[in-house]
Parts: structure tokens; sequence; C-alpha cells
């Protein structure tokens, strides 16, 4: 930096903050084997929301972390803490013991051994020879040991070594193709709608599961895969549109009537894309002028490009949002909004002129339209 700032001045700078969250923690380094903006669109598509929200736990999990949280809440496991230490308590602990397996730095069975420790005596063990310690109380030890089991099901198909493990199916001949696009040329038909795998098909990679009991094999279905049957004929259409389309006997159209109806359609789909473009500018706006706003006062204090941080807030651009950005670019919209999610302080002023260049242009676009619009309308009114 070319001029210092107090951390009074960068705490103000968090605060005025409205429309995301500003910090400046150092920046992680990127993860083994974390994709890139492309490889993560082409392989998940464009998110629903960004942010996207995070993963939700399921009733299992969440109901393991209420049992893990009174556990450790006993007294027996922090009998010399005073009641206002919190920083150093046991559920703290196990939050950072949960956290240093997720960032990689501790494996399965070294996270097992820590939190052994953690549940029968309060604190992590100081070696390996007294994991899990001498534990005075049947109760705590009973506890304990329940939790270690419920959290050892909880792990399967967790961690660095399960990620591995997806990525080899990912870059596999059948992980990176959708299952209706397999070749079943020599596959069985049990019925239309079904087809055994091919015979290369690695059934034990794609569909085994270490957690899955005999009763589960016995009901649950590896060996056929749905997929689109053969075409058959269109079949006649029955019902219509609106009642407008009806009139008692048949549906009757002629050529003038045709005509009118493309160019209502043709003038539905201009407003909806110039609306949609529309309310995506109107939200993208206050977004954009933050963030250049924050990107110009680090640069008047001569502060690193990089050490701020700006992420939006939840919900802050919905799918209807997305959509529309993504139809700027066409076939690279996913990635640009994979990019917008990950960096939107130097994102988001470019899509909004991105968005103000499309609005002027199909602003334009409709109404060069609207007088061959009329003049068809005109001239088809009468035979209609």
């Amino acid at each position: 930096a070319n001029q210092g700032r107090s951390e009074e001045r960068e705490r103000e700078i968090c605060r005025s903050a409205i429309y995301g969250t500003v910090s400046f923690d150092p920046v992680r380094p990127p993860r083994k084997n974390e994709p890139t903006p492309a490889r993560s669109a082409a392989k998940h598509g464009r998110p629903r929301a960004i942010p996207e929200l995070p993963p939700q736990p399921t009733t299992v999990e969440a109901a393991f972390f209420e049992k893990a949280r009174a556990h450790l809440s006993r007294k027996e496991l922090a009998p010399d803490k005073p009641p206002g230490s919190r920083r150093h308590t046991p559920h703290t602990e196990f939050l950072k013991c949960l956290h240093l397996f997720g960032a990689g730095i501790i494996n399965k069975e070294e996270l097992l051994l820590l939190l052994r420790g953690l549940f029968m005596q309060g604190h992590a063990p100081k070696s390996g020879a007294n994991a899990g310690g001498a534990v005075t109380n049947p109760t705590v030890a009973n506890a304990a040991s329940d939790l270690l089991k419920e959290f050892e099901e909880i792990l399967v198909g967790r961690g660095p070594y399960a990620e591995q493990e997806r990525a080899v199916k990912d870059k596999s001949k059948y992980g990176s193709l959708p299952a209706r696009e397999y070749d079943y040329s020599r596959s069985e038909i049990p019925t239309p709608s079904y087809r055994t795998p091919p015979p290369d098909f690695p059934k034990e990679t794609f569909f085994s599961h270490s957690g899955r009991t005999e009763a589960d094999a016995a009901v649950l279905n590896d060996g056929e895969v749905i997929c689109v049957g053969p075409e058959r004929p269109p079949k006649k259409r029955m019902w219509h549109a609106s009642p407008e389309d009806y009139d008692g006997v048949r549906a009757r159209r002629n050529m003038y009537e045709e005509a009118m109806m493309r160019i209502e359609d043709e003038r539905y789909e201009v407003d909806m894309a110039i609306e949609r473009n529309s309310s995506a500018m109107k939200q993208v706006e206050p977004l954009a002028e933050e963030a250049t706003a924050l990107r110009e006062q680090e640069e008047k204090d001569g502060q690193p490009i990089g050490r701020l941080r700006y992420k939006l807030r939840p919900r802050s651009l919905s799918s209807n949002h997305i959509c529309a950005i993504a139809r700027l670019y066409g076939e690279s919209g996913d990635e640009v909004v994979r990019h917008l999610a990950r960096n939107p302080i130097s994102v988001l002023p470019i899509v909004l002129r991105r968005l103000r260049e499309k609005d002027a242009e199909w602003r334009r676009a409709r109404a060069d339209m609207c007088k061959p619009w009329r003049a068809g309308n005109l001239a088809n009114y009468a035979g209609s």
C-alpha cells in the first residue's frame, strides 16, 4: 500500500456497505482441484440465486448437532471454566475441529481422534496415547460413544477424499454425460421407459454406497435407468389454449388471423425481453454503484488491488435477473454469471454497462418495428 490506513477507517468502510458485505480478511488461497468459473458453468449451469444459498442440513444432521451442543454444554466437561468464558468452550473447540476438516487440514481419522477426546473429556487429546482418557462419569461416556457413532455415519461421502472420488467420476466417460446421452444400442429394454446400462458402464463406481444395507438393496433400483423412449407419432390435439380458439364446432383461423397473431407474438416477445432486461438493470444498478464507489475509494487511499473483499447479501439477484443477464452473453452466459457470483466488485460494473447498451438497442429496435406491425394489422384487419 502507498498509504497507511487505520483499523477504525476500515471498520467505517465495512459499515458503509448497504447491498453487500465488506471485509479485509486475508484472501484464502485456491483449494486443490477447485473448478474454475468456466468448468463450474459447464458442469452445474447457472446458479439460481446470487450469492448461492448454502446447502441446508438434513434432519439427521440438524438433530446430531443439537445433541452435540447439549452434550458439550455439560458442566462435567468444563468444571473449571468461568461462566462468562466463551472463547474456549468445548462447543467452540468442536466447531474449530469441523473447520479444520472442511479445509482439508486434517483427515477423517484425525477428526474422530480429536472429537473422541472432546466428547469424553471436554478438550482435545494432548497426544494419541491419551485419546479418550479416563472418564469417571459413565453417562458422559455412553453419550459420547453414541455421538461418535452418529457422526461416523454422517461423515460417509464427506471430506477431501470423497471430493477426489467425485472428481474421478466426473472425468470418466459416463460421468460427463447425462443418462439420456448414453449409448443404449446394446442395452436391454425391460419396459418402454427403462433401459439397462451399457455393458461397459461401471456400476460399482456410480451405484455403490457404503451406507447401504441389505434392506435398502432389496428395494432400490440399481440395474435400470430411465430414458426417453422411442418416438411416437404426435397425437391430435383435443384441447384449445383459450376460449377464443374454439367456436363451437371447430377452430377456424384464416391467413389474415394467422398474420395478426404472428405480429402479436413478436410484439409480446420483444416487450418481455425489454421488461426482463429493465428489471435486471434496476436491480443491478445500486449494486454496481456501491461496488464502483468502494473500488474508487481503495484506489484513492492507495491500497493494493484485491485486499478489499466484497460479497453480495443473500438473495441480491433472483433467478429472473440471472436469466436476463445470462441471455445477454449467449453461450457464455453461464460462465459470466459464475464470474459475477465469485467476483462481484469487478463484474457488476461491466454487466450494468452491457444491460444499459442492450436496453437502448432493444428499445430502438421496437420503435423501428412498430411501423411495420401497425401496417400489417391494418392490412389484415379487414380480412380477419
